[in-house]
């Protein structure tokens, strides 16, 4: 894969392409959050167009990353605006409505607050009218939602074991515009919940080779796996056949890709030891619907 550095001796006009290509994108994920930030402010540009709050959003950043980048100058500022408009939007990637890590109600108004104070253009203010939309003064109404044993069980080895990440995932339902009642629906926003962790990241049903090494390398379930992930970068085949492939891959270093099924035309992978994928399978099972499973493809 390209070296972001060599995306840079590129002419203006095909850096503006390329950040909004899959290339850019995949380059981007694999650096992780604070690289990918660090990279992104370094080398934002002018005209600045949305693309570049996407691709940060796309990264998930803390608070005060985005907090950082309204203050720190106009192009940065804008771009910030556009990925907290990105995490504000139900019907973006992520599916739903999501407070960046570490910020409230409060904090998001001030900072666009201001945005607009400092740098007022109608694009600042109808970003700012979904922003408060999504966040208003006052605070979101939390409603009850009640979670299956066996999805709370599920939830523990999709997020890791971490309880503070399950609290978030509850929390987040429960503040959500439209709360799921259903099982499928509460796997689909735990998944959803999973990804904006990067614990699960959901591929389309046509991916590239380079995108699929990507995301994986991308995952945390990934992260002391010893693999030649570039040999499998220019691998050409189907996207099922290419996890296929990778899958025993990874099994040979001890862990296990699934795809985390929800009934759609995606294919939601993570990386599970044998034993939570053992354990997960049976949990899901229990509720009998087909949109609901857990795929191995070791």
């Amino acid at each position: 894969m390209n070296t972001l550095d060599e995306y840079l001796q590129q002419s203006h006009s095909l850096r503006q392409h390329w950040i909004q290509s899959m290339g850019m994108e995949a380059a981007i994920r694999t650096l992780g959050t604070e690289a990918g930030v660090a990279w992104l402010e370094a080398h934002i540009e002018s005209p600045c167009g949305r693309a570049w709050g996407s691709l940060l959003a796309m990264l998930n950043p803390p608070w005060h990353h985005l907090d950082r980048w309204i203050r720190m100058s106009k192009l940065h500022c804008l771009a910030a605006i556009d990925a907290i408009l990105c995490f504000s939007d139900p019907h973006d990637v992520r599916g739903c409505i999501t407070t960046p890590e570490g910020a409230d109600e409060k904090v998001i108004n001030d900072a666009v607050d201001y945005a607009l104070a400092h740098h007022l253009n109608p694009r600042l203010e109808n970003a700012a009218k979904g922003i408060r939309k999504a966040w208003p003064r006052g605070g979101r109404k939390r409603r009850p939602i009640v979670v299956p044993p066996a999805l709370l069980d599920a939830a523990g080895f999709v997020l890791g074991g971490d309880p503070e990440l399950v609290k978030a995932w509850r929390d987040s339902m429960a503040n959500a515009k439209k709360v799921p009642r259903k099982a499928w629906g509460i796997w689909d926003s735990l998944l959803d919940f999973a990804q904006r962790s990067q614990i699960v990241w959901a591929i389309d049903h046509r991916e590239s080779s380079k995108e699929i090494v990507a995301v994986l390398r991308a995952l945390k379930g990934s992260s002391n796996l010893t693999i030649d992930w570039e040999k499998f970068s220019s691998y050409e085949a189907e996207t099922e056949a290419a996890l296929r492939t990778l899958g025993r891959e990874i099994a040979k270093a001890g862990r296990i890709l699934v795809c985390l099924d929800r009934g759609g035309d995606d294919y939601p992978l993570a990386i599970l030891s044998k034993e939570e994928v053992t354990q997960l399978a049976t949990l899901i099972d229990s509720f009998q619907d087909r949109s609901m499973r857990v795929v191995s493809f070791s």
